[in-house]
């Protein structure tokens, strides 16, 4: 009968919390581009209209004043997501699920400098933490192995890290003016109602019956 090692797993007590507020500070700089392949036009971020490089030395996202600077400080996005001051040092003990969502609607028939980026954000992790002990906030596990003096055995010591876990998603839609496009469209609804006949048929009897009263008096 072989007898195997087998894992003994417990939990420690937390003997310290390590919470950093200098993430507050930390800026994240993004840069991407959208593709409308069927309409052959390519749009990034960086707005060459707009955002130049001394303009992006100096400025920061804010949703008034710098509305298309991709540079987002951490702190500005906390007070846009959560209202209540109070509850950042819950995010930073137990982590949080942070959406940036960019948006773009574009109207190809005006200037292409008017397709421009909408950003948007939002929590999505549960709230309160409370009510949800064990689906709250955002956190991974990282594993540590070693040796003890004199010893052979392997130890392993897992840790759990709460963090901001923000995902960026990016979505486009686009549209432009064509001739074919809309009558085909027009012609399908006609068909599908059935109302080409009839307006044909008044269109017809409308000229017939202006022929009749023309020529009668």
């Amino acid at each position: 009968m072989l007898n195997k090692q087998t894992l003994c797993w417990f939990e420690a007590l937390p003997r310290f919390e390590r919470l950093n507020y200098q993430a507050l500070d930390y800026v994240i700089f993004i840069k991407h581009f959208l593709e409308f392949t069927q309409l052959g036009v390519i749009r990034h971020n960086l707005l060459s209209n707009l955002v130049t490089s001394n303009y992006l030395k100096t400025c920061e996202y804010d949703p008034y004043e710098h509305p298309f600077c991709p540079k987002f400080r951490i702190l500005k996005i906390l007070q846009i997501i959560e209202k209540n001051s109070s509850e950042y040092k819950s995010i930073f003990i137990h982590g949080s699920l942070i959406e940036i969502r960019i948006t773009w609607k574009c109207n190809l028939d005006r200037n292409l400098k008017y397709c421009e980026p909408a950003y948007e954000f939002q929590r999505l992790d549960i709230v309160p933490y409370s009510k949800h002990p064990y689906e709250s906030g955002s956190n991974f596990l990282t594993s540590h192995y070693f040796f003890q003096p004199n010893s052979r055995e392997v130890y392993r010591m897992h840790t759990h890290i709460y963090n901001l876990h923000i995902i960026i998603s990016v979505s486009g839609e686009a549209g432009r003016f064509d001739l074919f496009q809309t009558t085909t469209s027009i012609g399908s609804f006609l068909g599908i109602f059935g109302t080409g006949s009839i307006v044909c048929d008044f269109i017809a009897a409308f000229v017939i019956n202006f022929k009749r009263v023309k020529y009668d008096n």
